[in-house]
């Protein structure tokens, strides 16, 4: 009789994070705790708060570790000596087979603290695997030049690269020349996907009388939300929407201010971060998701799987979620594009009803297991190979 792989101990790392690497994390949790393996999760307080969180509102909850790690986002240089020597001890004190960084930092961090540590149990460092969520931020050409020297350093020395997404894989190749990359898409946790919405009409009821259009993403400046803003002031007396914007970060006063400007008073919403995303997608009639540099988006897979129709501006990792017919991809400039299709879909119910129910069948084609499993797939092959 064949005998069953041994199981697999996996130490994750994370930094600062909220948004769609901790949704992306609590997926992939839950889903290899289906397949045995065995996960410790190192991260700082409020990053691992807001993941317990996160997967105590799902069953079964995973049997999992959590271990405090001083890992801020940014350049921290004392607080990041301390989670390098935090990590270290980790190592040690856990003796996993894979360790597992999610984003740049993460991964920085992971290599040095491995880099002087050989296993007492298999003779060797263990296995590093970095996944790569999301572009490094745009800025000056002194701090782009630091994040891509440091995130260089710590892709360099990963046994593998995972990345959520095609247009990432093409980022890391030119980054890091030779890195072996692995795509592995993202996928929606079952316990998150919202149950499908009926078939006369499929919506929820209009607020006010208005079609609510509603953004659900991180307030900075890679996002373009102050364009969805120009792009509703510009809609017509005639349509009626209301524009709801969940989530918070360093642009929301200037938003705010922007939308006064607009005169959008009662015809926007800033609801703050939502911890619970569907509950915004189930009072939605429309998804506006307005990436201007984006690897992948869980709100847009969240969206769709609530069977909302997609807006946003065309680009290689938007095509990469938003397939033909599950929404409207339109060009950053001018805004008057993004307006338009603002205005199609508040305007005609039969248009958001048929292209959310494609963005739902697309949403759902690809599960969670798949995810873990193409991801364990990967333990596997560095557990047995690590470079």
């Amino acid at each position: 009789m064949e005998q069953a792989p041994p199981a697999l101990r996996v130490l994750h790392v994370l930094r600062e994070a909220s948004g769609g690497m901790l949704t992306h994390l609590s997926t992939l949790l839950r889903a290899l705790a289906l397949l045995g393996i065995e996960s410790t999760v190192a991260g700082p307080p409020g990053s691992l708060q807001r993941l317990q969180e996160r997967l105590a509102r799902a069953r079964p909850t995973p049997s999992l570790t959590f271990a405090e790690l001083p890992l801020r986002d940014g350049l921290c240089p004392a607080d990041d000596l301390r989670a390098v020597g935090r990590l270290r001890h980790l190592l040690e004190l856990l003796q996993p087979d894979v360790v597992h960084a999610h984003g740049h930092k993460a991964a920085l961090a992971a290599a040095l603290a491995a880099g002087r540590r050989d296993s007492a149990r298999t003779g060797q460092r263990p296995a590093l695997v970095v996944t790569v969520h999301n572009l490094l931020p745009e800025g000056s050409r002194l701090r782009s030049s630091i994040d891509r020297r440091l995130a260089l350093s710590g892709l360099g020395r990963a046994s593998r690269v995972i990345t959520v997404s095609r247009v990432l894989r093409q980022f890391v190749e030119e980054l890091a020349p030779g890195v072996p990359v692995r795509v592995v898409p993202n996928a929606l946790d079952p316990a998150w996907i919202p149950p499908a919405k009926g078939k006369t009409g499929g919506e929820a009821p209009p607020v006010d009388g208005r079609v609510v259009v509603a953004c659900v993403m991180r307030l900075h400046r890679p996002k373009g939300v102050a364009a969805l803003l120009e792009a509703a002031s510009r809609l017509p007396g005639s349509t009626r929407a209301q524009l709801w914007i969940a989530g918070d970060g360093p642009e929301r006063p200037s938003l705010e201010r922007l939308a006064v400007r607009l005169g959008l008073e009662g015809r926007v919403r800033f609801l703050g971060f939502q911890p619970d995303p569907s509950r915004i997608w189930a009072c939605a009639h429309v998804a506006a998701l307005p990436w201007l540099r984006e690897g992948s988006s869980y709100s847009a897979l969240e969206a769709m799987a609530a069977g909302l129709p997609v807006v946003s501006f065309d680009g290689p990792g938007c095509r990469e979620v938003l397939p033909e017919g599950a929404g409207v991809a339109v060009p950053p400039h001018p805004v008057d594009a993004l307006a338009e299709a603002l205005r199609r879909l508040a305007d005609d119910p039969a248009l958001r009803h048929r292209m959310g129910e494609a963005a739902r069948r697309a949403a759902l084609s690809r599960t969670a297991a798949d995810m873990a499993s193409e991801t364990l797939a990967v333990y596997r092959e560095v557990a047995q190979n690590p470079r």
